[in-house]
């Protein structure tokens, strides 16, 4: 494996579904974000703390796999030089969703009960599958349906399905709304228009949530589109991919990509 890759994983039908991230010797430390993802993080040596929004404090070490939600703001960090190799496994928002509803009835994604999971059974499933994935011996088919089988179990073990709440469906909507007009200026007053709530409710809320004012939640959504359509189609140029995901220029997009990803997006579309 290289020292840094990222891989994607496609179904028979050409979907993206996941994409595996890694890294042999150095786990970067990022700026305070979030995924549009649910995604699975492993390291192979040393510790890594992590801060879940709003203050919950969680030490990640070998053996064990930390849960990112998709939004879940966080911050991690490496507290050493020495090698730390890590592994993140990325999954399809829509696609985990599929899977919860196989096992519960539920309209959006559930939060997990937990943020470290701490049983080496799965952390050694998990990695059996990162292996797989980097050996290239095993047939994509096959790879999906261990994921599917891991979180299944994972969900069945870990999953809050007491969790429902009003204000959970309030940002969904605001999200759909971001979403659907990612392309055009949004503001504070344009979600609070369509959500009937003041802007000051909003932008209160928001920070609250998720830890990020609204116009850094807006930047984080457009980095999320950004890469979703690089996936799509990587013969888009930057210029085309910083306008359609509403950036007002290509090196504001470059810019923020790059503090979100630790990569630029030429690079990723390689």
């Amino acid at each position: 494996m290289d020292q840094s890759s990222i891989i994607q994983l496609r179904n028979k039908e050409g979907f993206a579904y996941a994409e595996l991230k890694q890294n042999q010797e150095q786990f970067q430390n990022f700026a305070k974000h979030s995924h549009a993802t649910f995604s699975l993080c492993m390291i192979g040596a040393g510790e890594i703390p992590i801060t879940y929004h709003p203050d919950t404090e969680r030490i990640l070490h070998p053996g064990q796999i930390a849960l990112f939600f998709p939004d879940q703001v966080h911050l991690t960090q490496n507290l050493t030089t020495t090698p730390l190799p890590y592994y993140n496994l990325h999954m399809n928002k829509e696609w985990v969703l599929a899977i919860q509803q196989q096992l519960f009835d539920t309209p959006n994604l559930l939060p997990m009960k937990e943020f470290i999971i701490h049983d080496e059974c799965y952390a050694a499933a998990l990695m059996e599958i990162i292996t797989q994935i980097n050996q290239e011996t095993t047939s994509p088919a096959e790879i999906e349906e261990s994921i599917i089988i891991l979180l299944k179990k994972l969900f069945l073990q870990y999953t809050d399905t007491q969790h429902h709440s009003e204000e959970e469906r309030l940002f969904e909507e605001i999200k759909q709304f971001i979403l659907e007009h990612i392309d055009q200026e949004i503001s504070a007053a344009s979600i609070a228009a369509h959500t009937g709530y003041s802007t000051a409710h909003i932008s209160r809320r928001f920070k609250q949530r998720f830890g990020l004012t609204l116009q850094a939640f807006l930047i984080d959504q457009r980095i999320h589109h950004a890469k979703a359509l690089i996936l799509q189609d990587s013969h888009l140029s930057l210029t085309q991919i910083a306008l359609e995901a509403g950036f007002y220029d290509q090196s504001h997009f470059i810019k923020n990509f790059k503090k979100a990803y630790a990569i630029s997006p030429n690079a990723y579309k390689v």
